[in-house]
């Protein structure tokens, strides 16, 4: 009987045990993450973020960005993908992927100022383009060879630029120099008879604008300079070409004082 007993006793007292041992046993949940992503404001920034918060686990946790960042939270970062694995103090791991968006760049853009040649055949023109939108850095390639954004000392013309940025965005855009037609052409002559009778001290200055220069001079006695001296007295005929293939003529005649 008095073994019973003891026998009892320890029974019951393994029947406590175990039921303090219950009490002690803690369900621990699982590891759960919200965020909070901020993504890019502009086109190839770098202004994004992912806020994280986590709970569940045991504390304290250890952060692995696949960009290598250790740290909780990420900021100042690129569009991407973006994957994180956690691990709590008991083992426990977790993984997660956060995407982070960008907007479209804007279309790309050129204006321009345009200079047109002041006069017929002036190489005094221009044009200053300015870029944007794309993704800088442009490049510039004109019909002329020129690899500027701008263009002077243009004559007349069509120019042609093909404008590419960081991304192969490409915008062609076409420019016409302009010029004012030519100025008719005006010839103007001006003679100083001979002074004595048989003498040969006349001359004819000639005054030619207009047109395209340098002009060309045919005088009737041979000549080829724009002015003539030490003739004598008779008819002298001038002919004038510009460049254009334009021609003026005119003629005066030197007179001499009665023997």
């Amino acid at each position: 009987m008095h073994q019973l007993t003891k026998r009892v006793k320890y029974i019951i007292l393994l029947l406590l045990l175990f039921s303090s041992c219950k009490e002690d046993i803690v369900d621990i949940p699982p590891i759960k993450v919200e965020s909070q992503v901020t993504h890019v404001s502009v086109y190839n920034g770098a202004d994004g973020a992912i806020d994280i918060f986590v709970s569940g686990g045991v504390k304290p946790y250890q952060y692995q960005w696949s960009n290598g960042v250790t740290s909780q939270d990420l900021d100042s970062i690129a569009a991407g993908e973006y994957r994180l694995k956690i691990n709590d103090k008991s083992g426990t791991e977790h993984r997660d992927t956060f995407v982070v968006l960008q907007p479209l760049p804007d279309e790309l853009v050129i204006k321009k100022e345009v200079k047109h040649a002041t006069a017929y055949s002036l190489s005094d023109g221009s044009i200053n383009i300015h870029a944007s939108g794309g993704l800088p850095p442009y490049d510039y390639n004109w019909s002329n060879g020129e690899t500027t954004a701008n263009l002077d000392q243009l004559e007349a013309g069509i120019y042609i630029l093909t404008l590419t940025d960081a991304i192969d965005s490409t915008l062609i855009d076409t420019t016409v120099i302009t010029q004012p037609d030519p100025q008719p052409m005006q010839l103007t002559l001006n003679a100083t008879n001979v002074n004595s009778y048989g003498q040969s001290d006349g001359a004819i200055s000639s005054n030619v604008s207009g047109g395209l220069p340098p002009y060309t001079y045919q005088w009737s006695n041979g000549s080829t300079t724009p002015d003539i001296d030490q003739i004598a007295a008779g008819t002298y005929r001038l002919v004038v070409s510009d460049q254009l293939g334009t021609e003026l003529s005119d003629s005066v005649t030197i007179t001499e004082p009665e023997p």
